[in-house]
């Protein structure tokens, strides 16, 4: 795996982020209306998005600039970070905490239970 990431980097092909631990923590656990941001290997870059149907069997969900495409846990874990979290590590707070992985639900919102 380390061959093939350093092949695609010398390569200039964007890659995913490394999984961080707040990120595979909230892999799974995301819920519908959620705000996130999506890593774009075309854009080479985080795109804003929205998740719009979870999956509670195996934690997946499908988000809104990838419609149709059911993202596994393993593909959250670097592709797919909640809206709230980007903003706090961008303003230099809450980076390293469970907490910016995976914000709260707004009140209303139910998030899918274990």
């Amino acid at each position: 795996k380390e061959r093939s990431r350093r092949l695609k980097e010398a390569a200039g092909l964007a890659i995913a982020p490394p999984a961080t631990d707040e990120s595979r923590a909230a892999a799974g656990k995301y819920w519908k209306g959620q705000k996130a941001q999506y890593w774009s290997i075309s854009l080479k870059g985080w795109v804003d998005c929205e998740v719009t149907a979870t999956r509670p069997s195996d934690g997946a969900c499908q988000i809104s600039v990838k419609p149709d495409t059911w993202l596994l846990t393993e593909q959250q874990a670097t592709h797919l970070r909640s809206k709230e979290a980007s903003m706090m590590l961008a303003a230099g707070a809450g980076a390293g905490t469970a907490a910016a992985a995976r914000p709260a639900a707004p009140a209303g919102a139910k998030p899918p239970t274990m």
